[in-house]
């Protein structure tokens, strides 16, 4: 569960420190070093064995899609899992907004 590498988004998104991130645990940096969620998608990925797929992971106030998918060994077992985080964020916003502009517009029309 060690970092072994990142990107200057995750650092911006979930750190904000750029350094330690190396080897500190998926669940420090990611989850603020509480308790990782219960739809963690490393656990689930090596529980599992297989990819995992999270649609709406919230963290803070951002919506992220995230994928994990194993990297498997010459034996077959699971070495490493590479975790890919989309922020989703705006395109959360624009569905609320559409969502209540829809709304308004059935509460109009049933108005009319």
């Amino acid at each position: 569960m060690k970092v072994l590498a990142f990107n200057r988004k995750q650092e911006e998104f979930f750190t904000h420190r750029g350094e330690g991130i190396i080897g500190s645990t998926c669940c420090q940096v990611m989850c603020g070093g509480g308790k990782p969620p219960g739809s963690c998608t490393f656990d689930r990925v090596v529980l599992d064995g297989e990819p995992y797929h999270q649609k709406d992971w919230v963290c803070g106030e951002r919506h992220f899609n995230v994928v994990g998918t194993p990297i498997r060994n010459e034996e077959g077992k699971i070495a490493r899992v590479v975790i890919v985080y989309t922020d989703i964020t705006e395109i959360k916003r624009i569905e609320q907004a559409l969502r209540l502009a829809k709304e308004d517009l059935e509460k109009r029309n049933v108005e009319l």
